[in-house]
């Protein structure tokens, strides 16, 4: 049931200042390219901002999401049923205090290319692009300095995501993840979410104390404790 972020992109096309010398971007009026989506991929350094309002899961990736087959990721969960996000209002806006980073790149992405190589790509099929009006994409053949904007964030999440994975290896190296089943009663209609893992809260007191101090130094112990108080929420969603 996890809605990956490439679900949010009908088509990636790679930017060039030839191709789109004249290109122009005017900010979405809403968010409906992500009405349907029901988690979206969480980098660890939002978990603390996060954990507010979503519940915090992990689960492996497929070959649709950023990270490689069967690499476990982390997700915001956004709805637990077939009604869609639950974040996005009537009229399109966003209804939580945090919006993931996944949700704010679109419609930019870094694209891989052959040898190990990214570009900055585009989905033109998400309304925003023309030749009239909005920021400029490329100014004397160079990036604008909106552009240029939209790649520093895109580098960020980039950074930030394989920051994720590695902090998820050493989850997982501890054995600190565990298998979880979501259990949802609407209304007498019954169903279970399975797949998922959270952090397991006995294992965690148990790591010595030379390696817990470690992690609350580097930020992963606030990471998992995060991810903990985010479960809070589940309540809410279903």
């Amino acid at each position: 049931m996890l809605f990956y972020n490439k679900v949010f992109y009908n088509k990636v096309e790679v930017l060039s200042p030839e191709t789109h010398a004249d290109l122009r971007f005017d900010p979405l009026p809403d968010l409906g390219f992500a009405r349907g989506a029901t988690s979206v991929p969480l980098l660890a350094e939002e978990f603390a901002a996060a954990c507010v309002r979503f519940p915090i899961v992990f689960a492996r990736g497929t070959s649709e999401s950023d990270g490689a087959d069967g690499e476990v990721m982390a997700h915001a969960l956004l709805s637990l049923g077939s009604d869609g996000n639950r974040f996005i209002g009537d009229n399109g806006q966003w209804t939580a205090p945090y919006m993931p980073a996944y949700i704010r790149r679109y419609p930019f992405v870094l694209a891989n290319l052959p040898e190990d190589r990214f570009a900055v790509a585009f989905d033109p099929e998400c309304g925003g692009f023309g030749t009239e009006k909005g920021d400029r994409l490329y100014e004397d053949g160079k990036p604008s300095a909106f552009l240029d904007k939209e790649i520093n964030f895109l580098r960020k999440v980039h950074h930030g995501h394989h920051r994720t994975l590695e902090a998820i290896r050493i989850m997982q190296s501890e054995e600190l993840l565990r298998p979880i089943d979501i259990n949802i009663d609407r209304a007498g209609n019954r169903s279970t979410v399975r797949n998922l893992m959270a952090i397991d809260e006995e294992k965690l007191r148990q790591i010595p104390a030379d390696k817990a101090g470690e992690w609350v130094a580097n930020g992963l112990m606030l990471t998992m404790y995060a991810q903990l108080i985010s479960m809070k929420n589940l309540e809410t969603l279903v």
